[in-house]
């Protein structure tokens, strides 16, 4: 979700009760995918949803079936590709990681 989802409270907790709970990294990610996206998304659904939060909308036509066939030849999940995206130094510096490692992230308990 971006930096848009970084800054809100409600999914900040959830992430982190769902993690401290012990829940992977990758089931958290298909979790967010499934809530945004509906189960079983298309391909090109996550790519838009991940392309549009991290570089902003719109996704190329030419990037589109690339990272598509990536979960559509089984090279990723779209959970995978998703913690991929996430992990990508395009959204550490989209969401501001370095800053919220200074001034921390606000979050509202959750459970």
């Amino acid at each position: 979700l971006g930096a848009e989802g970084v800054s809100n409270k409600v999914y900040v907790g959830a992430g982190l009760y769902f993690l401290d709970g012990g829940m992977s990294y990758e089931d958290l990610m298909q979790v967010a995918l499934d809530v945004v996206l509906g189960a079983n998304p298309s391909s090109s659904s996550v790519v838009d949803l991940l392309w549009s939060n991290i570089v902003g909308p719109p996704t190329p036509a030419d990037n589109l079936p690339q990272y598509s066939a990536l979960i559509d030849n089984g090279t990723y999940t779209a959970a995978e590709l998703a913690v991929a995206a996430a992990d990508h130094s395009l959204n550490t510096t989209n969401i501001d990681l370095v800053g919220l490692t200074q001034t921390g992230l606000e979050y509202d308990l959750y459970g």
